[in-house]
């Protein structure tokens, strides 16, 4: 996260777009101070599409088919392609710096380039999650032509025995690296600045596997291995605490800070690495949240959250109720919500909490290591 950060304000600079880059400098101070006065006095940094509660695959961790069904139960139908074209414009008109398509599967949806497309028109750098497997030569033509600037494909081992089984689907290893490896071909034929980064649910189970992920990674060409730690939002600490031994835990933890000292390619940071002693663990998060004032969240059915975590939950959700995105993030309804969450530390969701480390007082270009650099806090042992 820290490091797309960088490469986004590097692209900024080469580009010209020094007036751009000067604005999103003060959206950082801005945020640190919403965070002090209790209220955001700038728009999010982080904004988050969810075209489709739909997906093809079933993740052990994953809580997106029982929203689904408990959304399609309830009589909610998805926001049209004009629906999530006026949320991005919603978005767009709070100031929010970047949007990210994730899901479900956006790629279920046909509309998705469109709606990429769409929102690089209005300026948002924009982000696309997908599990690869629908990557197909067509669908990769169709994600690069958006001009998008970033994609993330989720892999969570370098076995098929461990990917398919936490993906929940036979196969799903085989057709997401086939995905990964057209979209790498392609983006090299046609010149593409498009950055492309794996993402990997990390577990006690799978995390002897990384050093093989990273190092195929390389060779195929990734731009970026990012984790996050498996744990499940809020609900069931005492199941996670019996789980993660804290030796365990402990010796796979310092196992990563190893290959982060080691590999470049793994671009998560020192800070949220150290934070996985919590995670495994099922404690709560050992910093503040950024969340309330630095993330919003329109999931499929026009329904407004803080973070991904909330939206995955289905916790607080805020209808806009025929108001714009913008009108209905700057209600009352939406301001108790953000009340809420600005206390919340139910998580360890990897953009949320890199970005709620650095409005910590993280440095984004030095990083020293050990636990030290996080927060103390009485209530996490």
């Amino acid at each position: 996260m820290r490091r797309k950060l960088l490469q986004v304000a590097g692209d900024a600079l080469a580009g010209g777009r020094v007036g751009w880059l000067a604005r999103q400098g003060a959206k950082y101070a801005g945020v640190r101070f919403s965070m002090l006065l209790g209220r955001p006095v700038v728009g999010p940094i982080l904004g988050t599409i969810i075209p489709t509660r739909r997906c093809n695959l079933v993740c052990v961790f994953c809580a997106t088919h029982r929203e689904d069904a408990a959304a399609k139960a309830a009589g909610l139908a998805e926001l049209d392609t004009d629906g999530m074209r006026a949320a991005l414009e919603g978005l767009r008109e709070l100031g929010t710096s970047g949007v990210g398509f994730t899901g479900g599967e956006p790629l279920l949806r046909r509309d998705v380039p469109e709606l990429l497309a769409h929102a690089v028109r209005l300026g948002m750098v924009t982000h696309l999650n997908t599990n690869g497997t629908l990557l197909a030569d067509e669908r990769v033509a169709a994600v690069l032509d958006t001009g998008l600037h970033s994609v993330n494909v989720s892999l969570d081992g370098a076995t098929a025995a461990t990917h398919d089984r936490m993906r929940g689907v036979p196969g799903a290893l085989a057709r997401a690296e086939a995905g990964l490896a057209r979209l790498l071909e392609a983006r090299a034929r046609r010149g593409a600045r498009v950055r492309v980064h794996l993402t990997m649910v990390l577990n006690l189970e799978n995390a002897p596997e990384l050093p093989e992920l990273l190092g195929r990674a390389r060779a195929l060409g990734v731009d970026g291995v990012g984790l996050i730690p498996e744990h499940v939002f809020a609900s069931a600490r005492p199941a996670l605490q019996a789980h993660g031994d804290g030796g365990r835990v402990d010796a796979v933890v310092d196992g990563l800070l190893r290959l982060k000292d080691e590999d470049d390619l793994l671009e998560s940071s020192r800070g949220y690495l150290e934070t996985f002693r919590h995670a495994l663990r099922g404690l709560p998060a050992p910093y503040r949240c950024s969340a309330w004032v630095s993330s919003l969240v329109v999931d499929p059915y026009g329904r407004l959250f803080p973070c991904v975590p909330y939206a995955e939950a289905g916790r607080r959700p805020v209808a806009l109720g025929g108001r714009t995105v913008a009108e209905t993030a700057r209600g009352e309804d939406y301001a108790a919500v953000r009340a809420e969450a600005a206390g919340c530390r139910d998580c360890h969701w990897n953009c949320h909490a890199e970005l709620s480390l650095l409005f910590s007082g993280r440095s984004l270009l030095r990083e020293a290591p050990g636990p030290a650099l996080l927060h103390a806090d009485p209530r996490v042992q």
